[in-house]
């Protein structure tokens, strides 16, 4: 979600482009180029019978974000 700095809101009219990649035992069932939608987006990722590690990255104008997760 984009917010205004300070604000409590979601900004509406955000359409920010983002850039999305996975690496380890789950895979994407989203699209790794979007934009957001008023300000929010959301990414779904699968599991694949596998137990491990996986980061998933997202890249973006405002900003790049990691993050990990453990599949047990």
């Amino acid at each position: 979600e984009v917010r205004k700095k300070g604000g409590h809101l979601p900004l509406p009219y955000a359409h920010i482009p983002l850039s999305v990649s996975i690496s380890g035992v789950l895979s994407m069932a989203t699209p790794s180029q979007m934009n957001t939608i008023g300000g929010s987006a959301v990414i779904y990722l699968r599991t694949m019978g596998m137990v491990g590690e996986s980061v998933l990255h997202v890249s973006s104008p405002v900003g790049d974000k990691t993050l990990q997760f453990t599949v047990v």
